[in-house]
């Protein structure tokens, strides 16, 4: 018991940003229901963030998808196998969506406003 306190296990990081964007992306969907421009610009705003913030880490989250796939190779099929494909499609079509679709919110916020 007393060798269990010098025993330092490896602990994954904990993800609380994508968790924290999805929670933020849920308020203020339910602040435009009583507040619509409000709830329209936290929308606009976060979507445009997260983008972004995809669009900069693109490669590492690539990388990082292709480690994790290496790892757990046994549980994935080929549905699961990562494709160039996927990376094309959501960097140059998803993601830029995603931000236009936000930057469409604050332009509707500004004229409810």
């Amino acid at each position: 018991m007393l060798s269990q306190l010098f025993i330092k296990r490896k602990r994954t990081a904990p993800s609380l940003v994508p968790l924290s964007f999805l929670v933020a992306l849920v308020a203020f969907v339910l602040l435009a229901q009583t507040e619509p421009a409000l709830g329209l610009a936290g929308v606009g705003a976060t979507m445009v963030v997260t983008a972004v913030l995809v669009e900069l880490g693109r490669q590492r989250i690539w990388n990082d998808y292709l480690r994790a796939h290496k790892k757990r190779r046994a549980w994935g099929g080929w549905l699961s196998e990562p494709r160039y494909v996927y990376y094309v499609l959501n960097v140059w079509l998803l993601w830029p969506l995603m931000a236009l679709l936000g930057i469409v919110c604050l332009w509707a916020a500004f004229h409810l406003g």
